[in-house]
């Protein structure tokens, strides 16, 4: 493709304005802290103690009349000595106590240690706001664009340089006017098929580099015309990965199908023998006269004992430039 490197920037600033959230919602976990805590404990002590104080006197009552009806008739003296106490009131009690106490401490460590899930909601950030933002909460962070559909060209720039072959120093009308003029000594020293085969490098150079500098600007506008679609603001990471994925897959198909198209050129030529004006291919042969008409033989030219009639990739070396068949065999050639 002739490109030496893709040049590419990105305006985050553009495309966030292009997005232009309208709101953004961060969720974060906390644990309340201790006042809240104890607030919330008091406040559920007293219905907790009633409860416990019904629930305790009934459980009694129906611990002694079962244990009175019991076969081994064991007294409620034994559990109430074994419950420290000499009285039902005093039972009651420092079971109260004992229950209302791992429950608390129960309900302590339940409220204290569990995490609760927050969410707030910016309106219309600023993109210094969103910036800081995503560095304290770039995991939770969602911001919501009112624009879903954006054009790649609005934040992104494109550019290519090209290897120095193409520029106009190299492949300018200059060098090949130099070659072809009759009256330099080098024209007349050199032979013919160098000289024809030089300036039809040339020019087939500037073709490929026209054709690449076409093909890559067709598809820079082609992208820069495309949308992007998103519902959810990206950040500046994850765009850049995603504008660096698109590109490497630009890099990779663009040059497949200029190749592709390359190649359908020189097998066509191939295919059909084409005779070139460059005479690199084929020499005319005498006129020759038939009944039938004036006929003119071709005779196909050789480069080191292989026949162009037979093989297009046949070449030769001369004054340090590759001569074959075809213009566009010698770039394919690796010496």
């Amino acid at each position: 493709m002739m490109i030496e490197q893709w040049l590419w920037n990105i305006s985050y600033s553009s495309y966030y304005n292009q997005c232009a959230p309208n709101l953004c919602i961060i969720q974060y976990t906390n644990s309340d802290d201790l006042f809240t805590v104890i607030i919330f404990i008091i406040g559920i002590i007293g219905e907790l103690s009633i409860g416990f104080k019904v629930s305790i006197l009934l459980v009694l009552r129906l611990t002694e009349k079962f244990i009175n009806n019991f076969t081994f008739k064991i007294s409620t003296r034994s559990i109430k000595r074994f419950l420290i106490g000499t009285n039902e009131e005093q039972i009651a009690r420092r079971l109260h106590l004992v229950l209302v106490s791992t429950t608390l401490s129960i309900l302590y460590i339940t409220v204290a240690f569990s995490p609760q899930l927050t969410s707030v909601e910016i309106k219309n950030p600023s993109l210094s706001i969103y910036e800081n933002l995503v560095e304290q909460y770039s995991y939770s962070l969602q911001c919501s664009c009112s624009q879903i559909s954006i054009t790649y060209g609005s934040f992104i720039d494109i550019k290519s340089s090209y290897h120095p072959a193409c520029s106009r120093n190299f492949i300018g009308d200059l060098w090949m006017a130099a070659l072809i003029i009759r009256n330099n000594p080098f024209y007349q020293n050199v032979s013919k098929t160098y000289i024809y085969s030089s300036v039809g490098q040339l020019k087939a150079l500037s073709t490929l580099c026209q054709l690449s500098k076409s093909t890559v600007d067709r598809s820079i506008t082609q992208f820069r015309n495309n949308h992007m679609i998103n519902i959810q603001l990206l950040s500046s990471n994850v765009l850049y990965q995603r504008i660096l994925m698109i590109m490497n897959e630009m890099k990779t198909t663009m040059p497949k199908l200029f190749i592709n198209t390359l190649s359908l050129i020189r097998q066509t030529t191939k295919a059909n023998k084409f005779l070139t004006t460059f005479g690199t291919t084929w020499l005319l042969a005498d006129l020759y006269n038939s009944t039938n008409g004036d006929i003119i033989h071709t005779i196909p030219v050789e480069y080191d004992l292989c026949n162009c009639g037979l093989s297009s990739q046949c070449f030769t070396k001369l004054y340090g430039v590759i001569i074959s068949c075809y213009i566009l065999e010698v770039f394919t050639i690796n010496i």
